[in-house]
């Protein structure tokens, strides 16, 4: 990818999403382990704070395209599972981004 479109994609992945579904799948995905994960771990190891992460499983603020792609990974899925992107090309990066990030989290 050309620095240029590299450049373009940072500033798409700084958008939000933000729906109804995405927070509960969020949510989810973090009770739906075993044993059951806690707020501040996740949030720990996805660079965030506690608080912040249970304002994205509630709804009440839109988490960052970043974040959404780094939870993505964390819990094995892919974005398409985890968040509703219309655009091909954005879902097409984030899970390159999500496969060029495994392990690392």
């Amino acid at each position: 990818m050309d620095a240029k479109r590299e450049s373009a994609m940072d500033l798409i992945f700084d958008s939000a999403v933000q729906n109804d579904s995405f927070a509960k799948k969020l949510r989810d995905l973090r009770l739906s382990r075993s044993p059951r994960l806690s707020q501040e771990r996740v949030a720990r190891q996805l660079g965030v704070t506690r608080a912040t992460l249970a304002n994205y499983e509630s709804g009440r603020v839109s988490a960052p395209l970043w974040f959404a792609c780094a939870a993505a990974s964390y819990y094995g899925v892919g974005i398409g599972e985890l968040a509703e992107i219309d655009d091909e090309r954005i879902r097409e990066e984030c899970e390159h981004r999500i496969a060029k990030s495994a392990g690392r989290l």
